[in-house]
């Protein structure tokens, strides 16, 4: 390895936060950060699919971290699906019966109103569907 190298930890800073760690999937939830100063947020989602139900992952702003009051938001944003970019929504739906699959939604700050949360939800699917995501704001070079 080259004494050159430096490491993404070492020159891209973000924050961020976990939203749900494992979580299956039959009972509906919210989970979200607040935007502090970030241009966008990226809501990262790492989906394990066990069953032929839909799981349709959504972005919702609120008054908390936990989704209260969930406001639709007002422009479709983009979003990638194992790194293909799909047509811009508010939701993706997962609907293989197996696999895996890491949705990305951007979201630009500016579609969040101020002292809201913006937050990933999902609707009930089932529980051989699991579901894992982070919230990173986007970061900035170091240097």
């Amino acid at each position: 390895m080259s004494s050159h190298r430096t490491y993404i930890p070492e020159n891209l800073k973000t924050s961020g936060g976990l939203l749900f760690n494992g979580k299956t999937c039959a009972t509906a939830d919210y989970k979200g950060i607040a935007p502090v100063g970030s241009d966008v947020i990226y809501l990262v989602a790492m989906v394990t699919m066990g069953n032929a139900a839909s799981l349709t992952l959504s972005v919702v702003t609120a008054d908390d971290a936990d989704g209260t009051t969930p406001v639709a938001l007002i422009q479709n944003i983009p979003i990638f699906v194992n790194d293909v970019k799909q047509t811009q929504a508010k939701s993706y739906a997962v609907t293989a019966d197996t696999g895996n699959f890491i949705v990305v939604f951007c979201v630009p700050s500016l579609l969040i109103p101020t002292s809201k949360y913006i937050c990933l939800t999902y609707a009930d699917s089932d529980v051989g569907n699991v579901l894992s995501a982070q919230a990173f704001t986007d970061g900035f070079i170091n240097g």
